[in-house]
């Protein structure tokens, strides 16, 4: 049967490779310039990385884009944050009248940037208590967050930002590298030493609790109805009802922050109709 992952699968695979010619021929050009072999360090790498990712001899940053995906995360009910919700609609409305310490960052480096809201109103499940997202509200956030890609981006960076999301990145970064929860998990917004024991206790039983499910999936037991049709643990992190962006101007070469460069209107974030798409 179909699962909603199928898309996605398929679109993933239809992606083309690196060009490894693109990037062989920037790493050549670079051994024969009047310097060092390797003297510019990570920049010599970054470079080819670029060319080898856009084909490109001569790899360009002429849009280059920051996007960051602002939502709310339904483990604070757990207490694994200094701070309530309400906070990151605050945030938010920061980065819309240029407040921000990235607006500062992009507007330094003439880098654009977009604050996107994905209803905060409407948090998460509780991952420790149930499925943050089903399938397909978590395949819809993935196809919501290809906006970021819209009007032409040529180097683009990705961000995160709602309370509660450390919790949610810490269990995320633990099952996808395998790296000791205890070297994943922090203070976030600046947790206490009694609550940071709280949060990795959480974490620890819910990442145990996970490993459980998945052993019991391999034996055959009747648990299995519990994660996704596809086999995969859907207990993921993740938004639902997804809105267009909040805001977005483009970064121009001034440090200040011009009010033709602030949000659409008044400075606060816009909340235009959700996306068709993004409705699970």
């Amino acid at each position: 049967m179909p699962t909603p992952f199928d898309d996605m699968r398929a679109l993933l695979a239809a992606c083309p490779d690196a060009d490894e010619t693109a990037r062989t021929a920037v790493i050549e050009r670079q051994a024969s310039l009047a310097k060092p072999v390797g003297s510019l360090g990570r920049l010599e790498d970054l470079v080819a990385h670029l060319a080898a990712w856009q084909g490109k001899l001569r790899p360009v940053m002429m849009r280059p884009m920051l996007c960051v995906f602002a939502a709310n995360h339904g483990v604070v009910a757990q207490g694994v944050s200094a701070f309530q919700q309400d906070v990151t609609a605050l945030m938010l409305k920061t980065y819309g009248a240029g407040g921000g310490t990235i607006n500062q960052i992009c507007a330094a480096y003439e880098f654009g940037f977009k604050a996107f809201e994905l209803a905060l109103e409407l948090p998460t499940g509780d991952f420790t208590q149930q499925p943050a997202l089903d399938e397909k509200s978590c395949v819809a956030t993935m196809a919501f967050g290809m906006e970021a890609l819209a009007g032409g981006v040529d180097v683009l960076g990705l961000g995160e930002m709602g309370i509660g999301n450390t919790a949610s990145a810490s269990l995320l970064t633990h099952c996808l590298t395998g790296l000791p929860l205890a070297e994943c998990v922090g203070r976030g917004t600046g947790l206490d030493d009694a609550g940071l024991a709280r949060k990795q206790d959480l974490l620890d039983a819910d990442s145990r609790q996970a490993a459980r499910r998945a052993d019991v999936r391999r034996k055959g037991g009747r648990r299995e109805e519990q994660d996704g049709p596809d086999g995969h643990d859907p207990r993921r992190p993740g938004r639902r009802h997804h809105r267009r962006p909040a805001w977005g101007a483009q970064a121009h070469s001034s440090a200040s922050i011009s009010p033709a460069r602030r949000a659409t209107n008044d400075g606060s974030p816009t909340r235009p109709g959700t996306l068709g798409r993004g409705n699970g």
